[in-house]
């Protein structure tokens, strides 16, 4: 009886250990049909096949639909996406996960009320959480570079640019700086720092936001 046993949580722990890799192969190859090749009525309809509902939930797949909404701009279908989620019975890691998006997008359309309703969402999610201490962080620097324009925030972000070590958050970092130079209409430290960031990043969404920002400084009011 104990043999079968065993048996069965071996094969348990192996089918979990399989589907987890299947999982985050299939998100990686998704991001680069949204990302890369741009091509959202691709990603949405292999979102529809029933036959990923096999290795995400309903939830996830609604999550995933909301990132090419918001690759796309489309506010009626971001919208439509955050109301249909709100209905879904959501794990915490979901909801902080809902609530990021919501930052990015809210501070994108300057929509000041609904972003700062969302970091307070975040700050709620993580409570008591030290690990998940730096989603705060980085939160509230969005919100204050995004929504307040807060040129103050140039020194922190100089600070994180010299001691992260990590490419990608060095690249988000100098993106950010830029961002902040285009507020002061400094346009050759625009320039520095896009350069910059575009050496740095990793996310294929960002360098591509990194890349268009680098041809029309405008952009940037938006990303």
């Amino acid at each position: 009886m104990i043999y079968w046993f065993i048996i069965v949580v071996v094969i348990s722990i192996v089918l979990v250990f399989n589907l987890d890799k299947l999982r985050r192969k299939t998100t990686l190859e998704l991001r680069k049909i949204l990302y890369l090749n741009h091509n959202v009525a691709l990603y949405i309809s292999l979102l529809n096949n029933k036959r990923l509902r096999l290795i995400y939930t309903k939830a996830t797949i609604e999550i995933l639909k909301l990132d090419a909404w918001i690759f796309q701009n489309d506010d009626n279908k971001i919208e439509e996406s955050f109301e249909n989620l709100s209905h879904f019975h959501l794990t915490k890691n979901q909801k902080i996960d809902i609530a990021t998006r919501k930052i990015s997008y809210y501070c994108s359309i300057n929509d000041k009320d609904n972003a700062l309703e969302a970091l307070e969402d975040i700050k709620k999610l993580t409570q008591n959480k030290k690990k998940l201490h730096h989603l705060v962080e980085e939160s509230s620097l969005i919100v204050d570079i995004y929504i307040h324009h807060d040129i103050s925030r140039k020194d922190d972000l100089l600070i994180m640019e010299k001691e992260d070590q990590d490419k990608n958050r060095k690249g988000l970092t100098n993106f950010r700086l830029a961002k902040l130079e285009y507020y002061q209409n400094k346009n050759n430290e625009v320039d520095y720092y896009l350069k910059r960031a575009i050496v740095f990043l990793q996310d294929e969404k960002w360098l591509e936001i990194a890349k268009q920002c680098s041809d029309n400084h405008s952009l940037l009011a938006k990303y």
